[in-house]
């Protein structure tokens, strides 16, 4: 009988990761914060991609953290600030209301 692997080392379900302690995006709102990397997945529950993000405090540069965030606008502006090489820069993330009551988030 072939040895039998365990889910974690099976190639199809591996996820990348960024190296930093793991907090919430809670965590950050309304600090500002600096963005050096994010890796795109997606989810294996809701039918859209999410971000991990790594960022540090501007006071601490050199400790990193990383979030996740699954809010589609943030994953727009991070996949634009790639695309045209602006890693790594400042920002703060603060969550906003719609009209329609629907929260998200966005980077200022």
């Amino acid at each position: 009988m072939s040895e039998i692997r365990r889910f974690k080392d099976i190639p199809e379900f591996k996820r990348e990761s960024l190296e930093g302690e793991i907090i919430t995006v809670n965590d950050v709102l309304d600090k500002e914060i600096i963005i050096y990397n994010f890796i795109s997945q997606e989810s294996f529950i809701f039918d859209s991609d999410f971000a991990i993000v790594q960022m540090a405090y501007p006071e601490k540069p050199d400790e990193k953290f990383t979030f996740t965030c699954g809010g589609g606008l943030i994953l727009k502006y991070l996949k634009m600030a790639r695309e045209k090489n602006r890693f790594p820069f400042i920002t703060t993330i603060k969550k906003q209301t719609g009209k329609s009551g629907n929260e998200y988030y966005i980077l200022e």
